[in-house]
């Protein structure tokens, strides 16, 4: 365990607190505008329409078979009568359903090659009349940028110049995060998120929510979503945080979670949606309570205002925040062992707490 002041260390994925926000944040940032660079509108090509479809074979063979069995009964039941007459009927009505269902087949598959026609023909029209104007808000842009990235790297200028372009661009081109729904299910709140729960409504009131999450339906059958333990809500900077506590293994089973890169999937999911992650360590939260709610706090100005994200200092002896290792499956294995959460639960005076919630049996 080590002390940290230097935010790179926060973005790392073996230590803890770990912070994770788009990469093109991490970009913008740093002074990268390659990732902001306009997209050249495409010249409009000829316009190509799918062609009509065409009554099949089947379709002219089904109702010509048809209507030879039914003059078939007609002739049957003229010369003999229509009992006589009433197999050739049957049949006539078996091939004419055959007909009139392959004739369906052939309206549905004209009407829905029409349509696409049409929205074909209108999106072509729409990018031929568009196409002289992006083409002018292109090149503008593209001096923009230009300007945009001289100032930046131009040492001479002054830091708050540099800043202002930085926030800018932060407000014009990063686009809107994905909302929180409520979840379909209710999720238990673990120990030490009970315990932290009072310390954040404490200094974000009415901002922090429990029981919201993240939806995404890739298919019909396959769906994801995500819970977070908090989602930090500041509607009026746009910023939507999940505040995550790790533990190395469930109190019951004491099977090992948060075990190396397990989450960087659903993280990424996050971020790519316009989240911010940041996890702390169970231990941290109840140890360092307050340091960690500082530390939201330093990270939260910095999205404000990006002069602190470029480099958090955070003050150590102050804060009295030591990081932590993330831990293996076997490291979490052999905490499981040793009951190495009851160790810091005791240690920060909070053993009674667990009492509290009847965990029993470590």
């Amino acid at each position: 365990m080590d002390k940290f002041g230097d935010f790179r260390l926060l973005t790392m994925n073996n230590f803890y607190p770990r912070l994770q926000f788009r990469q093109h944040y991490k970009e913008l940032v740093s002074g990268n505008l390659d990732i902001l660079r306009p997209k050249e509108p495409s010249v409009p090509e000829d316009l190509v329409l799918i062609p009509k479809v065409k009554i099949e074979l089947k379709t002219w063979l089904l109702t010509i078979t048809a209507l030879v069995f039914l003059s078939l009964y007609v002739r049957s039941a003229l010369i003999e009568n229509w009992i006589a007459g009433l197999p050739w009927f049957w049949i006539a009505l078996f091939f004419l359903i055959l007909s009139i269902f392959s004739l369906r087949e052939f309206i549905q598959a004209r009407t829905h090659n029409d349509q696409i026609n049409k929205t074909l023909e209108y999106s072509h029209l729409t990018s031929v009349i568009n196409y002289p104007s992006e083409k002018l808000r292109f090149e503008k842009d593209q001096e923009q940028i230009l300007y945009w990235a001289r100032t930046i790297q131009n040492q001479q200028q002054l830091r708050p110049e540099r800043l202002r372009i930085l926030d800018v661009l932060f407000a014009q081109r990063i686009p809107n995060p994905t909302l929180p729904e409520k979840a379909n299910k209710d999720t238990k709140r673990g120990i030490s998120e009970t315990f932290f729960m009072p310390y954040l409504e404490h200094r974000f009131p009415n901002q922090v929510h429990t029981g919201l999450s993240i939806k995404f339906n890739y298919t019909e059958s396959y769906k994801i979503e995500y819970s977070p333990d908090f989602v930090l809500w500041i509607k009026a900077e746009n910023i939507i945080i999940d505040i995550e506590i790790d533990e190395p293994y469930t109190m019951g089973s004491r099977k090992p979670i948060h075990f190396d890169d397990i989450d960087a999937g659903r993280d990424n999911f996050l971020c790519e949606n316009g989240w911010y992650v940041i996890r702390f360590a169970e231990e941290q939260i109840l140890r360092y309570p307050q340091a960690c709610i500082e530390l939201l706090e330093i990270f939260i100005e910095g999205l404000k205002s990006f002069e602190t994200c470029e480099k958090i200092h955070f003050n150590v002896d102050e804060a009295e925040l030591i990081i932590i290792q993330s831990w293996t499956f076997d490291q979490a294995s052999q905490m499981a062992k040793n009951s190495y959460r009851m160790q810091y639960y005791q240690e920060s005076g909070h053993a009674s707490f667990l009492k509290g919630h009847a965990v029993i049996g470590l």
